[in-house]
Parts: structure tokens; sequence; C-alpha cells
């Protein structure tokens, strides 16, 4: 590679004598293949863009190496809709080098190297195409799984007493929600409940949190769910949720499971204890200013009374 930016450099100083300002073009040219170097392709191809403007037009040079930088730009990318972005910049990148004259004054190697990307944009471009289709697919999946999530989980930011209506609307099991107890978790700006658990299938509340002491606003809840009623002689051995108990809390297939939590850029993820589902990666809920945030222990708590598994939430909500 660094044989290849001499021989750029060489040809496009032959090409100095017809540029409007040549010293910011020589300049500007230089930076731009460092940075190519460096990986840093995008500050590569504004330097190369400052370059041409300074030249007054476009030369071989200057068509070979914006080429050759959105290639390795389509390459570096993780992010499908970035991807789209890169492949359009090359397919433009390929149309203005097919228009420059001289490019002959190229080397051989030089035009083999385009002609090996231009054959190969093709089946480039609907590999590409077809991944930029299937992860959108798969955020439509996941996008409507946390929206059933946020209407079936209580919201926080609200007030204690609107969460507490809320979780009573419900039918699920917790205290009394009496007011001495709102004001109690409002005063101490967290409270943990007894062990209300009766019912299969059923949901509890465990504890709640709000911004801190005096501060009437929910930030987080932690709620288990009662699986069975079986007795069990001790408290232990615990087990991993299976994909299957998982996938039936969660209202999605195992195919939908695997698309969440496998590839580049997975949208559930997995910590030391914690299935972790959040909105943070998809960009989708914060253009809308959206929040949501779960985190599902991946061990099933067992003791003398029955087995559960349980969660941190924190529903959908609006951020303020």
């Amino acid at each position: 590679m660094k044989r290849n930016i001499a021989l750029g450099i060489f040809l496009f100083f032959t090409n100095l004598l017809y540029a409007q300002n040549p010293n910011e073009a020589k300049m500007a040219f230089q930076l731009a293949e460092e940075k190519f170097v460096e990986k840093k392709y995008n500050e590569a191809l504004n330097l190369l863009q400052k370059s041409e403007l300074a030249f007054g037009r476009i030369n071989p040079p200057i068509a070979y190496l914006r080429v050759i930088i959105t290639d390795q730009l389509v390459l570096s990318v993780q992010d499908k809709d970035e991807a789209i972005e890169a492949l359009d910049q090359l397919e433009k990148a390929l149309q203005l080098y097919d228009q420059t004259s001289g490019l002959k004054e190229l080397s051989e190697e030089k035009q083999m190297e385009v002609y090996r990307i231009k054959n190969d944009f093709g089946k480039r471009k609907e590999m590409i195409v077809a991944a930029y289709y299937q992860r959108h697919a798969i955020l439509n999946k996941f996008r409507k799984m946390i929206y059933r999530l946020g209407q079936q989980f209580p919201s926080t930011e609200t007030t204690v007493s609107d969460f507490m209506d809320s979780w009573k609307e419900r039918n699920w099991e917790g205290p009394s929600f009496s007011k001495r107890s709102i004001d109690l978790v409002i005063k101490r700006g967290s409270s943990s409940f007894v062990d209300y658990l009766t019912t299969e299938n059923q949901f509890a509340l465990k504890d709640l949190e709000t911004y801190g002491e005096g501060r009437d606003k929910v930030k987080i809840y932690y709620a288990i769910k009662l699986l069975n009623t079986k007795k069990y002689k001790t408290n232990y051995p615990k087990r991993m949720l299976s994909v299957a108990e998982i996938c039936g809390f969660l209202g999605i297939d195992e195919e939908s499971w695997i698309d969440f939590t496998t590839g580049s850029q997975p949208l559930i993820v997995l910590d030391k204890n914690h299935y972790k589902i959040s909105t943070d990666l998809d960009p989708f809920f914060q253009m809308k200013n959206e929040y949501f945030f779960m985190a599902i222990y991946k061990y099933l708590y067992r003791d003398t009374r029955h087995e559960c598994y349980f969660g941190i939430i924190n529903g959908l909500k609006t951020a303020k």
C-alpha cells in the first residue's frame, strides 16, 4: 500500500501545473492519504474533496483514491444503515472514476484494483441490501415486543400513587398501597415489600425505587413472577432459565430470540447474571424520545415455597 500511495503522490504532482490552488491541493491530497492509512476513511474523503476543489477538477489520482477509500469504508462499517450509505458513496465514486479523463496515467496495477472493485460491486450490493432489509425486519419485531411489554408492565417516570394505581389495575399481587405506604416510599426513596406470591403465573412487586428521598417520581422497580407452587426441601439448586421460558415470558418465538441475541449488534445482551432488554441500541426510540429497560435474572429462584423468576424493570416511558 505504501508503494501505491507513493505512485499516487507522484502522479498527483505531475497534474499540479493545472491546479487553481496547487499548494492546498497537494497538502490536502497528501493528508487524505495519511488518513486513509490510519483507517480514518470519512476524514480522508473530506480532505480529498478539499483537494479536488483546490485543484479545480477531478484528476486520475483523486478519482482512484476516492474509489479505494470508499471501498474500505464499505468494508469497515458494521451498522447496516451506514453500510447502505457507504455503498452509495462507492457507486458514485466508481461513476466519477469512469468519467475522469486521462486514466491511462494510472499504472496497470491501480487500474486493475478499480476494475476488481467494479466487477464485484453488483454482488456486494445485493448482499448488503439483503442484510439491510433483514436487519430492519428484526428491528420491527423488536419494536413490537418493546411496545407490548411497555403496555404489559406499569410505566416509570410517574408519581408513586399513579404507579400503585397502575399496578392494581393489572390485578397483580402486592402490598396494600395505602396512603401511609405510599408516603413511606416517597420519604425513604425506596421500599421493599413482603412476598405476596400465592398464584401461579402471577407477578408481585418486590422493590420500588424513586429518584431519591422525598422525590415523588418512580425510577425503577423490581418484580417477580411465580412459576409454580411446588414445595422444595431447600433453597437450592437454582437453575438457568431455558430459552423456551424466556420466550414465553417475552411473548416471542425462538427464531426471534436468536435474531435478538446474535450478530454483531445484538438487541438483547447477556451480562454475568441478566438478560438486558433496552431501547438504547435502537435509534428509532431515541428519535421518538422513548425509553424502556428490563433486566431478567438468568437463574430461576427457588425457595421452600415456590419457584419464580424475577427482573428489574424500567417501563416504557417518554424521556423528560
